[in-house]
């Protein structure tokens, strides 16, 4: 927090900022949100110290997270490899590892307008040749668990974090909705597929990007979405056009209903099968939606594939498992109740018939 009361637009430079002793400096979030339960009266010349609201916190931490990120634009010194085992010179940048960090959330989460005087600067540290993005963008992807990538355009790390007016002005301007990185082969669509960011798919969408578009792991922007749970944005996808059969991976050659099925996302599942999408459609191992909902232990999952629509219980794998030998070895008994039950039914159906 020293940092962060002391930042101001008209400062040019870390080295400009007049810190003070660091004594009884509380977190950026005690520090700024109103004590509802406990109303007192502040006396404070810093006039948004405990009275504002979480929005109008999110915006002060955005703009000052922002404001000390574009000091990186100056002549100061850049962290190195070398000075990051100290936390990324912790003495002379304590506000760095957080403005890294949360700028990108405080800024979505504040609903910044395109007119608010931060826009620019925000602009700024998202352009890949700036100095200020070589340091940030470094620090914030090494707390993912993906690798380096590099060409990452304006337009991707908007839409990653979706940031939607940042995002309009960006493709007012031409920016290219299909440029891709360079480590995954993605477009800023994929990116925003994965992150939920629907209001920013919607933008890239009425641009003209193209829903099908396949990264290095030949996944589109609606397996991303489906297999991340994003239910808005599936549905934008598929009012779209997007092909609900396309498999994915070298080997795997999964369909976005295997991917919603293996993680459990009921709704998305619902809106793919309500689209056609072919409920035995089976992957690489032999795998189909049902086999992965099974083996994870997706109870509603498996009751609307199996009972409502009629996936085929006995499937079997290349190795000869099927979906009642993966619920039983997990542990998952309500499964196992489900699946028995569904088996008994057909056999007695098949005696029947014959």
């Amino acid at each position: 927090m020293n940092v962060a009361v002391n930042i101001d637009a008209k400062l040019q430079s870390i080295h400009d900022l007049d810190l003070e002793d660091d004594e009884d400096f509380k977190t950026p979030r005690e520090f700024l949100l109103t004590d509802l339960a406990s109303p007192t009266t502040v006396s404070s010349e810093l006039h948004w110290h405990h009275s504002i609201t979480t929005q109008d916190a999110h915006a002060v931490l955005a703009e000052l997270c922002v404001l000390y990120l574009n000091f990186f634009n100056s002549n100061v010194s850049l962290p190195t490899e070398a000075n990051e085992e100290a936390g990324h010179s912790v003495d002379r940048h304590a506000f760095l590892d957080y403005s890294a960090q949360t700028w990108g959330a405080h800024f979505r989460e504040a609903g910044i307008n395109d007119d608010a005087a931060i826009i620019p600067f925000a602009l700024r540290i998202c352009d890949p040749e700036s100095k200020s993005y070589l340091v940030w963008f470094r620090i914030y992807w090494k707390t993912t668990s993906m690798e380096t990538t590099e060409y990452f355009t304006d337009l991707m790390v908007t839409s990653y974090y979706g940031h939607h007016v940042v995002v309009n002005l960006l493709l007012e301007k031409g920016a290219d909705v299909e440029a891709k990185d360079s480590g995954y082969n993605r477009t800023p669509l994929s990116w925003a597929a994965e992150k939920g960011r629907d209001a920013v798919v919607k933008l890239l969408l009425e641009k003209g990007a193209d829903v099908e578009a396949k990264d290095s792991g030949y996944r589109t922007p609606l397996s991303r979405a489906a297999g991340n749970g994003r239910a808005a944005v599936v549905k934008l996808l598929l009012e779209k056009g997007a092909d609900v059969e396309t498999k994915d991976g070298r080997y795997d050659h999964r369909t976005p209903l295997s991917r919603a099925a293996d993680n459990g996302h009921e709704a998305i599942v619902k809106l793919l099968l309500e689209k056609g999408a072919n409920i035995e459609a089976k992957d690489g191992l032999g795998q189909t939606p049902l086999w992965r909902a099974a083996e994870c232990g997706h109870e509603a999952v498996v009751k609307l594939l199996l009972v409502e629509k009629g996936a085929s219980v006995t499937v079997a794998t290349k190795d000869g498992r099927t979906p009642l030998h993966l619920a039983s070895r997990n542990g998952h008994i309500e499964v196992v109740k489900l699946l028995l039950t569904t088996q008994v039914h057909d056999d007695r159906d098949s005696c029947l018939i014959l």
